[in-house]
């Protein structure tokens, strides 16, 4: 996206460098803050995904139907503790999609709601993946450098799922 504006700066004649890499940036305090949390649960950097449910429109939104079926392909090759993230409007989904993988014995938290954008950078450059809608949460997962799954390629898995 950034590309595309400095493209048309550059057509106007306006000095622009394009294919610079995306960064995101978070504090020390941001870091820490996340680790100690990750303590707290029980569960190890580098040893965890993320998964964003949330999108501002729908249309970007995965099911949870989708998620679930995912976080079950996932679980049934390596065990790996599920962490979810989202925005306050997310709490009620991401939490009824915490209890329903509990159930089947997995581990899961849910911290919708509860991390700021800086602390959102610290704790996905510690997921061994980030598994999320096209949103600010994945740019910002791509920012740090983690590994993410999402937009076009999460509707091919969702097919395979669920056809």
């Amino acid at each position: 996206d950034s590309d595309h504006y400095l493209y048309l700066l550059k057509q106007v004649g306006l000095a622009a460098t394009l294919g610079l890499p995306y960064e995101f940036y978070y504090s020390t305090s941001d870091e820490i803050k996340m680790l100690k949390r990750l303590q707290k649960l029980g569960v190890q950097k580098n040893n965890f995904i993320i998964f964003h449910t949330g999108a501002n429109w729908e249309p970007k939104r995965w099911s949870s139907q989708c998620f679930y079926a995912l976080i079950q392909l996932i679980q049934n090759r390596e065990k790996l503790p599920i962490l979810f993230t989202g925005a306050p409007e997310d709490v009620e989904r991401t939490e009824a999609l915490a209890r329903k993988a509990l159930l089947t014995g997995l581990q899961v938290h849910s911290l919708a709601g509860e991390t700021t954008l800086g602390e959102l950078g610290a704790l996905s450059s510690f997921a061994r993946v980030v598994v999320s809608n096209d949103s600010g949460p994945l740019h910002i997962a791509s920012g740090v450098g983690a590994k993410t799954i999402a937009g076009l390629i999460m509707y091919g898995i969702r097919n395979r799922i669920i056809n």
